[in-house]
């Protein structure tokens, strides 16, 4: 049977190569859209140990690249420990090496009176971004609703996630790549932020029944929906920082969330948009897991599937197309999973449904075209 190998280099440079990689283990994004943002993980497990000329160590740059693209990397970001398992003999010693993704830096950035002017939400994130934060990458857009000045005190990550929220927009950490002589990738860990709503193409399709070689195969007993019980609320609080809070609906499932709403009317249409997006008991797509070893039927579909493995690709807010038993579900991404080892990679998607999503998109195949309010339950103008 076929299966991937991964690269995984470290260290300053070009990077040392780590050697005898056993498996890796990656985690990046969230798991609801109502979540914040963690800094993404990889633990990387190796052997032979006496072959190492440079050590890992705490710090270092680490990222894990496919042996077979180069141009494809799945992890990137910074080794948090190294921790050294001894066997009966040197050849049996084992190296687990854990890993954090770029948003660890601003997890533990404390920050202080720092004044920040009004503007639009990432416009904010972008400016302590490039203040506070080595590994920021880029804004893409400048974000749909208004955040309000402030003086701020407290932990960097938890005014990203607050800003975050105010806009209802994804944070993905990857790999930038540096093309090297002879063919090799090095990737520096960067942090992009995006607005709602921002991708509105399925790039990426995945059928239990595929109807092309260049959809993605997987096993129905892959698929997991949920009827929302985590993603249901029919009452919506927000409390904009220094303005009074703000409710649409009344039920026992309720939300309460932080934000930085500018002012009390976008703070009310952020709640009615809640209660609009997440009142529906229909059941839908959760997760859904695929293996390189599914895929090995195609050329065509392995590539594909090698391409969406890729961070870039398959990170939160991306838009995927999933076909299960002859109906198609729209989905966005909220977290991904990745395992490999010698003889298997699986990679596993956490998703929304899009119509979490569909916020005001004209004319969008997806999203739908602009209706009545009896096509498109409340506020779909006011945010």
């Amino acid at each position: 049977m076929a299966y991937l190998s991964w690269n995984v280099k470290f260290g300053s440079g070009f990077g040392s190569s780590l050697n005898d990689v056993l498996t890796v283990d990656t985690e990046h994004g969230r798991s609801w859209p109502t979540d914040p943002f963690n800094p993404a993980s990889c633990t990387i497990v190796s052997r032979n140990i006496a072959a190492w000329t440079t050590k890992p160590v705490i710090g270092d740059i680490i990222y894990v690249s496919s042996a077979t693209d180069r141009n494809v990397a799945v992890f990137s970001g910074f080794i948090k420990d190294v921790q050294i398992n001894y066997g009966t003999k040197a050849s049996m010693d084992t190296a687990v090496i854990t890993c954090e993704g770029p948003l660890a830096q601003p997890g533990r950035k404390q920050i202080n009176s720092v004044a920040i002017t009004q503007d639009k939400t990432l416009f904010q994130i972008s400016a302590v971004m490039i203040a506070y934060f080595s590994a920021y990458g880029q804004i893409l857009g400048s974000g749909k609703s208004i955040a309000s000045a402030q003086t701020y005190t407290g932990n960097l990550l938890d005014l990203i996630n607050l800003l975050l929220t105010t806009e209802m927009g994804y944070a993905r950490e990857i790999g930038v790549g540096t093309f090297i002589i002879g063919g090799d990738y090095k990737y520096n860990p960067q942090v992009n932020f995006y607005p709602r709503n921002y991708d509105t193409t399925a790039s990426y399709t995945f059928s239990d029944n595929p109807a092309s070689n260049s959809e993605m195969r997987y096993d129905p007993t892959g698929i997991a929906f949920t009827s929302a019980a985590q993603l249901y609320y029919r009452q919506a609080t927000i409390q904009p920082q220094g303005l009074a809070s703000q409710t649409s609906g009344l039920s026992n499932y309720s939300i309460t969330q932080d934000s930085l709403d500018y002012n009390t009317s976008q703070a009310l249409s952020h709640a009615q948009y809640i209660v609009s997006q997440y009142a529906s008991t229909t059941s839908r797509p959760l997760s859904i897991t695929a293996s390189y070893a599914q895929q090995t039927d195609n050329a065509t579909r392995m590539t594909t599937y090698l391409n969406f493995l890729a961070d870039t690709n398959s990170g939160a807010g991306n838009l995927i197309k999933i076909v299960f038993r002859g109906n198609t579900y729209y989905a966005v991404i909220e977290g991904r999973s990745l395992f490999a080892d010698t003889s298997e990679t699986s990679v596993t998607v956490t998703v929304s449904g899009y119509d979490n999503n569909n916020y005001l998109i004209l004319n969008n195949a997806v999203f739908g075209t602009l209706g009545t309010s009896g096509t498109y339950p409340g506020n779909k103008l006011g945010f």
